[in-house]
């Protein structure tokens, strides 16, 4: 194969999930020493396979080391593999299909999740802080729902870093209308290491404002590229957590109690905290630079968020296309070897009556339709199509810019039509 072919068909990712292919075999270096140092300190006494809630040696002084962290007692934190596993127990604990809140632009697994168990959702406006608080309460008073799903700090499609004055605002507005908060934090460590970022470190549940609140939490890919950790944490006063329990207890969801006291050596020696600081410095602050000189080259005049520090990813909407030509947009892409993940499953409704189209398949629904028609009013309001950019998902030998100049290409080829 000559050098101009291999030019021609290497592959750009800008989505989200993919792990830096430099980082894995130094994840496993940093977990085989901490399983090495959980089988000196708790021996046989781990185990591989029991429900949510047992505790065990190596794991009971997780649960009791996370619940410090975040301001709660022992018996509030829960255990188990991934994010939207402990995202799905929470709203599976509400025991009601009542309406859920959710930012109107957010993480799409959220959007889909709540989607295919039936809940109707409603996005809350947001603004330069994060949630808007006016917004927040008139859609309380008029839907009485039952909780509001928030992705925070660096877990947003917006690009934003939500301000934590606004986190309180808005616990503080659903504490007094009996609204669960819900607080999504799966990337809190984005930051770790990188110079001048604001890294408030672990969400404490203890502040007056949160006590009711509920938490989850998760580790990357970046640590752990085989398998994910997360942790539901209950406020010190949460009503909710005691149903959270009676799911966990019945539960023999949580297989890896192995590796979670490997991660949990790995915490307290501070091997954790030194990998993501290298992660973030080596790759994702780089590739944020390299993909907002993209932005401002090639999208000048485009709505997008910079990326700051090590935020996770940011959105690009991209002028006055709309749902037919962004999906060719990103299909044209695709074919000139970069790929995007297109941003309709992330756009909330707007109301209860314009709810997402739902993709079904064998009697079943699988998803939600790219071509959704309650994304529309939001599509209108930005005046484009949005694509949605991660730059620290590139492989490794992979440079957002010279992903983006494609991208640019691609948007030229169907817009020019």
């Amino acid at each position: 194969m000559t050098t101009e072919n291999n030019a021609k068909n290497k592959e750009y990712n800008l989505l989200r999930g993919i792990s830096h292919q430099g980082t894995i075999a130094t994840v496993q270096k940093i977990l085989r020493k901490g399983e090495a140092m959980a089988d000196l300190e708790f021996g046989e006494g781990i185990t591989n396979y029991s429900n949510t809630y047992a505790k065990f040696p190596g794991i009971t002084p997780f649960v009791d080391y996370l619940a410090e962290r975040h301001g709660t007692t022992s018996d509030r934190i829960y255990i188990l593999d991934g994010g939207m596993q402990a995202n799905t127990m929470v709203f599976n604990a509400l025991g009601t299909k009542k309406p859920i809140l959710v930012d109107e632009f957010l993480y799409d697994r959220c959007l889909e999740t709540l989607v295919l168990l039936g809940f109707t959702v409603i996005g809350v406006p947001m603004n330069d802080n994060g949630t808007d608080t006016k917004a927040l309460e008139r859609l309380i008073n008029e839907y009485q729902p039952s909780c509001f799903w928030r992705n925070i700090r660096y877990n947003n499609p917006t690009g934003l870093r939500i301000k934590m004055s606004n986190l309180y605002e808005t616990a503080e507005i659903c504490s007094a209308k009996g609204v669960v908060l819900h607080l999504d934090d799966a990337y809190e460590n984005c930051g770790a290491g990188i110079k001048g970022a604001e890294d408030e470190g672990p969400v404490n549940l203890s502040h007056p404002s949160l006590k009711k609140a509920v938490l989850v939490r998760m580790t990357t890919k970046e640590f752990s590229p085989s398998e994910k950790i997360s942790w539901i944490a209950c406020g010190p006063e949460s009503e909710i957590s005691k149903r959270v329990m009676n799911f966990a207890v019945c539960s023999r969801l949580n297989s890896h109690y192995r590796l979670q006291s490997a991660f949990y050596m790995s915490m307290i020696n501070g091997d954790y905290q030194k990998h993501l600081s290298w992660v973030n410095n080596a790759f994702y602050a780089p590739r944020g630079t390299s993909l907002n000189k993209g932005l401002e080259e090639f999208f000048s005049g485009f709505t997008f968020q910079k990326m700051v520090d090590g935020s996770f990813f940011t959105t690009l909407w991209l002028k006055n296309a709309n749902i037919e030509s962004g999906r060719e947009i990103v299909a044209a892409a695709d074919s000139m070897g970069v790929k995007v993940t297109a941003g309709i499953s992330s756009i909330a409704p707007v109301n209860a009556e314009d709810q997402p189209e739902t993709v079904n398949v064998n009697g079943y629904a699988v998803g939600i339709s790219p071509t959704s028609k309650h994304s529309l009013s939001v599509l209108e309001k930005m005046n484009g199509y949005p694509v949605r950019l991660a730059p620290n998902a590139c492989p490794a030998e992979s440079d957002p810019y010279e992903a983006l100049k494609v991208l640019h290409k691609a948007y030229n080829s169907v817009m020019s039509k």
